[in-house]
């Protein structure tokens, strides 16, 4: 490795001058120095810092293209800012540019002087936060999680591995996390217009019907968190606009899967998210279902823990208890029984004796 110092009153470096000098890892650019042209630190795979001094007026394209160790990037001259400086610099960490490049860096990224477009985001950014003035934007593969206001207004057009939307509303914070529609080669494919249909509701407190019209557990997860946070942001009924989504749901299932489909794919979701189970108030055959198959797969203990904290209907205790039974699962049985004393008592002498 070796380190190159630019002789002091050199005005110009010249296209391609250091183009693939791998065993490069630092070059000194002096003040003085008023141009530098197309790829002249293209392929430098072992730099790491580039710092260019205030006296440079003009930079070609793709200075650093492909210096895949770069990790620092200052320009502190007048040369007006080019995303395709840093093109293919996978472990750019950060950038510093001077007040007279035409943009502006703020929270790791580049934006325009008045923070309204979004300019270049290095690739080592895993969260990006964007400025309220921000109305639409590209967002690189590296992103994973995305930060905005929840009412502004804004259309995200691309994304690769993005995971989480955190927003801000009246100094609260919320979270979503968003399903994996596809994977391809192990690369996670987010449909922009999930996210986009989830930046809508935020703005308008309403959801889109062809929102996520497909099942898929995921996507149901996603309504329904992002029902309550809608509830919580608009004074809505959060379980009203639940069941509104379970119904849309369903209704979509209804015209595509066989019963014993559906069936398997409600008993999955809301085995796992208990807390959801009033969504099927209005089918209560496949709540019966979703019911009997809670008994059948969980253990006693977790049916008591969601005895804490759930509320089963005398008629849903019934259900369960009877159901217990019959699979002679006595301990859970008898969890029950006890529920079932607590909150609505016993007529039957006998389920009095049983106690």
């Amino acid at each position: 490795m070796k380190e190159v110092i630019i002789p002091v009153g050199t005005e110009r470096i010249d296209a391609c001058a250091f183009q693939d000098a791998r065993s490069l890892d630092s070059i000194i650019i002096p003040d003085g120095v008023k141009e530098i042209g197309d790829r002249a630190f293209e392929g430098c795979t072992y730099l790491k810092k580039l710092i260019i001094p205030a006296s440079v007026e003009k930079i070609g394209r793709n200075i650093c293209q492909s210096c895949l160790r770069l990790k620092r990037f200052e320009m502190h001259g007048r040369a007006k800012f080019a995303r395709s400086w840093l093109e293919g610099c996978y472990n750019l960490e950060t950038v510093i540019l001077s007040a007279e490049s035409g943009v502006r860096v703020w929270n790791g990224a580049v934006y325009n002087q008045d923070l309204t477009e979004l300019k270049f985001i290095p690739w080592s950014l895993k969260h990006l936060i964007l400025p309220s003035t921000v109305q639409s934007c590209s967002i690189s593969a590296g992103i994973k999680e995305l930060s905005f206001y929840a009412h502004q207004q804004i259309t995200v057009s691309e994304m690769g591995w993005l995971q989480k939307l955190h927003f801000y509303a009246e100094q609260k914070a919320f979270t979503v996390e968003l399903p994996e529609d596809e994977i391809v080669l192990d690369y996670p494919i987010i449909e922009k217009n999930v996210i986009n249909h989830i930046i809508l509701a935020l703005q308008t407190g309403e959801l889109s019907e062809d929102f996520g019209a497909q099942f898929s557990e995921p996507q149901f997860e996603l309504r329904f968190s992002l029902a309550e946070i809608i509830g919580e942001l608009y004074q809505k009924d959060w379980k009203a606009l639940c069941r509104s989504q379970a119904g849309r749901v369903i209704a979509t299932m209804l015209e595509y899967f066989t019963e014993e489909q559906i069936e398997w794919e409600l008993c999955q979701f809301f085995c796992n998210h208990i807390k959801y189970l009033f969504c099927l108030d209005d089918v209560p055959k496949w709540k019966k279902i979703v019911l009997k198959e809670l008994i059948f797969t969980r253990k006693s203990e977790v049916i008591a823990n969601l005895l804490e904290n759930y509320h089963f209907t005398e008629e849903e205790t019934d259900l369960l208890l009877k159901t217990a039974n019959e699979l002679h699962k006595y301990d859970t049985q008898l969890i029950l029984m006890h529920y079932r004393r607590e909150k609505y008592g016993y007529t039957d002498i006998t389920e009095k004796l049983k106690l």
